[in-house]
């Protein structure tokens, strides 16, 4: 069941704000773009953007206010995550019917080009990740995943690279080539278990 959607009051709400501002074409990262210029209106404007953000979890979810810091934090950082060497993983342990998937479903709806994986593979990782902000639910099934666990671990540093041989066609005959992935983006996982064994 989809909990949330694009359609929500106060999705639209929070979005229409930032048209009024910036356009059609808006970007959160335009709006921190301003804000380096110390400009006291825009610096009020993200402390709304922060407010909204956080609001529409409350809605929601039913969580800590540590917790509610971090997530609006951590959606609005998937916009300039460029910006930074290094950008944090989010991890989300609770126990079934907590409610991991519907903030998953949130954040999907909030972050930069949101996209939730239950089944995860390599080839999956490596093509989806860079181009989103891929959101993986279920996320036991990782740590039997030596491969995964290396890339996962190592996509939250930016210039983190991986190759695979890929088959391609030239002169009508088929062949293998290197092609290199780019890993870096904003990752988040939510299981019941833990990460100790996954995230090192």
């Amino acid at each position: 069941m989809v909990l949330v959607k694009r359609e929500d009051p106060a999705l639209l709400d929070f979005e229409s704000k930032l048209k009024r501002k910036y356009g059609e074409e808006w970007m959160l990262k335009q709006v921190f773009d301003d804000i380096d210029k110390r400009d006291n209106k825009q610096k009020e404007l993200s402390k709304e953007i922060y407010n909204d953000v956080k609001a529409i979890l409350k809605q929601y979810m039913d969580m800590t206010e540590d917790n509610y810091h971090i997530v609006t934090l951590w959606i609005i950082g998937t916009y300039i995550y460029e910006e930074f060497s290094t950008f944090p993983l989010l991890f989300v342990n609770a126990t079934k019917q907590s409610g991991k998937t519907r903030l998953l479903k949130l954040i999907e709806a909030l972050a930069w080009n949101g996209r939730i994986q239950a089944n995860l593979s390599e080839a999956v990782l490596f093509r989806m990740k860079k181009k989103h902000t891929l959101l993986i639910d279920e996320f036991e099934q990782v740590k039997e995943r030596n491969t995964l666990r290396e890339i996962i671990n190592a996509s939250y540093k930016k210039g983190a690279i991986v190759e695979r041989m890929t088959k391609v066609r030239k002169d009508n005959k088929e062949t293998y080539e290197p092609e290199s992935f780019d890993l870096y983006s904003p990752l988040a996982m939510a299981n019941i278990w833990g990460m100790d064994e996954v995230v090192e």
